[in-house]
């Protein structure tokens, strides 16, 4: 379910931020040219209890293989054709920030082509809904 407005979910401080970072820069860097990057929020409305809030970073790049999504998230993992430099640390420190936020990352494909980049964390739940 799309979230039309604001949404709340827990997170370790500057956690989101260096998730988007990375998303956004992995999602620009290999997106082609005049295509666009989506950022999407999805989750209950209103929240309960144990559910979470999604934010997706989409784009229309090449994708990556089966075998390519279940190790993108070790340590040190760049994909084979990756056109930029890096040190393959950017998506497992995702993948911590998300833990340790109670959450999880996820890199799964997108119909079309591309990758869906997605973080879940606990939503917040406001006082009076409980």
């Amino acid at each position: 379910t799309w979230i039309p407005g604001p949404a709340t979910a827990l997170a370790a401080a500057g956690a989101l931020d260096q998730i988007l970072d990375n998303y956004l820069d992995n999602a620009i860097a290999i997106a082609p040219q005049g295509t666009t990057v989506e950022i999407v929020v999805d989750g209950p409305e209103p929240p309960s209890p144990g559910q979470s809030i999604s934010v997706h970073v989409l784009d229309r790049g090449p994708g990556l293989g089966d075998e390519q999504l279940a190790s993108a998230f070790g340590r040190f993992w760049r994909a084979p054709d990756n056109p930029t430099e890096g040190t393959g640390l950017g998506l497992a420190i995702v993948a911590h920030l998300a833990a340790s936020s109670g959450g999880r990352a996820e890199l799964s494909r997108r119909v079309g082509g591309g990758i869906d980049a997605a973080v879940h964390l606990p939503a917040v739940v406001p006082a009076h809904d409980l």
